[in-house]
């Protein structure tokens, strides 16, 4: 986690949001029917498939229960967080008030352990928010998964 912490704003805001999506993937996977690699691939790689943006993926796990409403709206805001920093075209930082505003909402709370390189109060509050998010589908993929995890992180 040292590695998110010595990035840049849009750096570790797009590097946490791909751990939660990662990690919600997980936790969908435990409740997927077993389906052949075909299939599979059909419903979460490629442009046309139904589930593969960050989004779908939210919706399909709040449809299957792994989460509830507030929940389902912290992903959102993780989501949609990542994407403004993805796609603006010139420098933004969590003191752009979009940003700031949206974090507001986010967790209130530090992260586990300090973050070298984070004096940011939004930033620091987004990255609590994204390992709350990650440890709580880790958590549900252990507890419904008949297999061990094997997740890579950045």
């Amino acid at each position: 986690m040292e590695a998110i912490g010595l990035q840049s704003d849009r750096g570790a805001a797009v590097m946490l949001a791909t751990m939660v999506e990662k990690a919600l993937w997980v936790a969908l996977m435990t409740r997927m029917p077993k389906v052949d690699k075909i299939t599979h691939d059909g419903w979460f790689e490629g442009a046309h498939a139904p589930f593969q943006t960050f989004s779908a993926k939210i919706k399909l796990g709040r449809a299957f229960g792994i989460y509830g409403p507030r929940t389902e709206e912290l992903l959102n805001t993780i989501r949609e967080i990542r994407n403004a920093f993805a796609h603006a075209l010139t420098p933004l930082g969590f003191d752009n008030p979009t940003i700031a505003n949206a974090c507001l909402g986010m967790v209130d709370r530090p992260p586990s352990e300090p973050v070298e390189g984070e004096d940011h109060p939004m930033r620091t509050r987004y990255h609590a928010s994204c390992i709350w998010a990650f440890e709580k589908l880790m958590d549900d993929a252990k507890e419904n998964g008949d297999q061990p995890i094997l997740i890579k992180l950045p």
